[in-house]
């Protein structure tokens, strides 16, 4: 069955109605993510002239816009293309903290044994192998602090907790306050590297979404090694 056939229903007297004029487009770009019409002539024979009148393209007329933009200049997705590099700039390389800093860590095992006067076996349990586990903790609990309060006011303050607990490791006076400090950091350092996905839908249409994550994740996945 068509898209076209499944807007189309009985009521209950038996006539039939047409749902293609009152389609919701945002309740259909929720529902129908990942199969999304992207080409304007197949939205006009799948969703009917009316709604398909009612698509916003891109600027060559090419591509459908999902999600479709609002009519606000406040709405990300009506952004201009440099506006929106530079959030994506900006996101990518606060990204590249986490596990640039637990890569840090791993290359200083054997100074942090010498001045903690103790052995890298001791450093790598406390330090290393804990801040590494938070960062995977820590991006499920901004996930949900994301959904509640939303991108911009987690992504802040966690970054500024994150840079605080830095400074923390930097003065530690001994081993316990510095394990300590490192696995804070990690476990709010890490938000950057799961608001991207989220960042990237509220700034870019379906059809460059896939371009724009795979140079977040690149970079993002090369920082530990840099």
């Amino acid at each position: 069955m068509s898209l076209s056939d499944k807007l189309t229903y009985t009521d209950s007297t038996g006539s039939q109605s047409n749902l293609k004029e009152t389609l919701d487009l945002n309740s259909y770009y929720e529902e129908n993510a990942g199969r999304l019409i992207i080409n304007p002539e197949e939205a006009r024979i799948e969703l009917g002239d009316g709604v398909a009148s009612r698509l916003k393209l891109t600027k060559d007329g090419k591509k459908v816009l999902w999600p479709q933009p609002t009519d606000s200049p406040l709405d990300p997705q009506n952004w201009t293309e440099r506006e929106k590099t530079i959030h994506l700039l900006i996101l990518i390389l606060v990204s590249i903290v986490p596990d640039f800093e637990s890569g840090l860590g791993i290359a200083a095992l054997f100074p942090l044994a010498r001045q903690f006067n103790t052995n890298v076996n001791v450093i790598n349990n406390v330090t290393s192998n804990w801040s590494i586990f938070l960062i995977g903790i820590g991006g499920i609990f901004a996930v949900m602090a994301m959904r509640k309060f939303g991108r911009l006011p987690v992504l802040f303050w966690t970054q500024l907790l994150g840079l605080a607990f830095l400074i923390g490791c930097t003065f530690a006076p001994n081993l316990s306050t510095f394990a300590a400090m490192r696995c804070l950091n990690s476990f709010f350092a890490t938000t950057p590297q799961v608001t991207g996905l989220f960042v990237v839908t509220d700034l870019y249409p379906f059809h460059q979404q896939a371009k724009k994550v795979k140079a977040f994740l690149t970079l993002s996945v090369l920082s530990a090694d840099i």
